[in-house]
């Protein structure tokens, strides 16, 4: 634990914990401007009748959103620039998400796994663009 100092392992747990908060909180603003808007229904049943395309995608672009802030501000805070910390705050996110009944907003379950997909692949999207511009900061 020479090379690896107290404060650094400090603010690299809070870089994933922050990641973690703000892919959530994105994620539930997204969701009730969508609700507010009504292009989604609080209840089990879409506020569209017959076509849900719209809702569904609606959705997925928020989880992608989410996702992809908290990998990037993941990348942001953390002091090293590896992908550990990324790939931690992917697998919390895509836990967390995993196991919340609410998550699928009355949509069938493969539409929750469908999302679900959705997660990881942006959450590394969002810490590669973190870690590329913190690169080019310091050029």
């Amino acid at each position: 634990m020479s090379n690896y100092q107290v404060p650094e392992l400090l603010r690299n747990f809070f870089s994933v914990v922050a990641g973690v908060i703000a892919a959530f909180a994105v994620l539930i603003s997204l969701v009730a401007f969508l609700m507010f808007t009504g292009i989604i229904d609080w209840g089990f049943e879409s506020i569209t009748t017959g076509d849900d395309t719209t809702p569904k995608i609606s959705f997925a672009f928020s989880v992608s959103i989410a996702a992809l802030s908290g990998g990037y501000t993941t990348a942001k805070i953390s002091t090293r620039s590896n992908w550990v910390h990324i790939n931690l705050t992917a697998i919390i996110i895509f836990l967390l998400a995993f196991f919340t009944d609410e998550f699928d907003l009355g949509y069938h379950m493969y539409w929750k796994y469908a999302f679900l997909l959705l997660i990881i692949p942006f959450a590394l999207l969002g810490g590669y663009l973190g870690l590329r511009s913190e690169r080019m900061k310091w050029k």
